[in-house]
C-alpha cells in the first residue's frame, strides 16, 4: 500500500488523552464535558476510537483504518467511508469542529489530498461489504474501527465482519460501535432510515461469535444505552 505521507497527530490527542486513558475506566476529574455533543473527542463514542487507535497503531507505529465517516479520524488510521460512496470527511461537508481537529491521516497516491484527511472512494457499498477492499492485501492492519456504521451494511453480520476481519493481522483488533436496538425507548430503524439492522446487545454478541477467526475480547453497553461496544481480535 503506496504511503505518502502519514501524521500522527499524538500530541494533540494527548492533550485530552492523557497517557493511559481508559474510556472504560474513566478518570477523575474529567478532562473535557462528556455532555457536550459538539466535544467530538471527549463524546463517550468517538473515545472508544481514539483509545483503541492510540493502543493499536500509536504505541507501535502500525497502522488501522477506520471504516465510515461517524468517527474521528485517529492517529495511525486511514479513514474512509463505507457507507455512500463519498470522500470520508470531505472538508466542505464535515462539520468545523471536526474538520479543525489535525488528526492524523493517511494519504494515498490515488485520488485527491486534502490537508489533514484523506480524500478516497468508498471501499464498500451496502449489498456487497468485500467491494474495493481488494485494494488492501490481507493482513496489513492492526486495527479496523467502525463506529455506527455496521448496521448500515445490507450483508448478513457474519459476513461482513469476516470481510473487514480479513485486514488484520494476526492479533489485531476490530472495535465496533453499534446502536442499542430497545423499542420503544429507540428504535434503530426509526432514528435512521438507513439502518439495515437493528441488534440488541445480546443479539449482536451471539452473532459476532460465529465468526471463527476473531475472538470477542470486549462487549459492553454505553451507560446511556444508546450504543454497545464490541471488540474483537484476529486469531
Amino acid at each position: 500500500m503506496p504511503v505518502v505521507d502519514v501524521v500522527s497527530g499524538q500530541e494533540y490527542i494527548l492533550e485530552h488523552f492523557p497517557e493511559g486513558y481508559d474510556y472504560r475506566k474513566p478518570k477523575e476529574p474529567h478532562r473535557l464535558d462528556y455532555s457536550r455533543k459538539d466535544n467530538l473527542i471527549g463524546y463517550w463514542q468517538r473515545a472508544v476510537d481514539v483509545f483503541w487507535a492510540m493502543e493499536m497503531c500509536v504505541k507501535s507505529g502500525s497502522i488501522g483504518i477506520s471504516l465510515g465517516s461517524a468517527g474521528v479520524p485517529c492517529p495511525g488510521c486511514l479513514t474512509t467511508d463505507v457507507r455512500v460512496g463519498l470522500p470520508a470527511h470531505y472538508p466542505e461537508t464535515m462539520p468545523v469542529a471536526e474538520r479543525s481537529l489535525l488528526q492524523g491521516h493517511i494519504r494515498l497516491d490515488a485520488g485527491e489530498n486534502t490537508p489533514y484527511f484523506m480524500r478516497h472512494d468508498s471501499i464498500c457499498n451496502d449489498d456487497h461489504p468485500t467491494y474495493g477492499l481488494g485494494i488492501f492485501p490481507d493482513g496489513v492492519f492492526s486495527l479496523v474501527l467502525a463506529n455506527h456504521v455496521v448496521e448500515h451494511i445490507a450483508a448478513p453480520l457474519e459476513q461482513t465482519l469476516e470481510s473487514w476481519g480479513r485486514l488484520l493481522r494476526s492479533g489485531g483488533v476490530m472495535a465496533l460501535v453499534v446502536p442499542e436496538h430497545c423499542p420503544p425507548r429507540m428504535d434503530v430503524f426509526k432514528i435512521d432510515p438507513d439502518h439495515k439492522h437493528a441488534w440488541t446487545a445480546e443479539q449482536f454478541l451471539v452473532e459476532a461469535q460465529r465468526v471463527t477467526s476473531l475472538e470477542v475480547i470486549e462487549h459492553k453497553l454505553q451507560d446511556t444505552r444508546f450504543s454497545f461496544v464490541t471488540v474483537l481480535r484476529k486469531r
